[in-house]
């Protein structure tokens, strides 16, 4: 188990589904944000998928 479900486990959310959408989007701009830190350019490979499409959105509103 990671340390991540670990903590779901212990402390399950328990907001509503509108909180939850939030907290989701929260962490994902975190994550896509923690990630753009780089000496070089920063880009990102897309599949066409939805999480490709949300990883450049997230992308996108972090750079402007």
């Amino acid at each position: 188990m990671t340390h991540i479900a670990g903590r779901v486990i212990a402390r399950p959310f328990e907001g509503s589904a509108e909180q939850a959408v939030d907290a989701l989007e929260d962490l994902l701009a975190a994550a896509v944000s923690s990630r753009m830190v780089s000496d070089v350019p920063v880009g990102a490979f897309l599949s066409g998928g939805v999480d490709s499409s949300v990883v450049a959105a997230l992308l996108h509103r972090a750079i402007g």
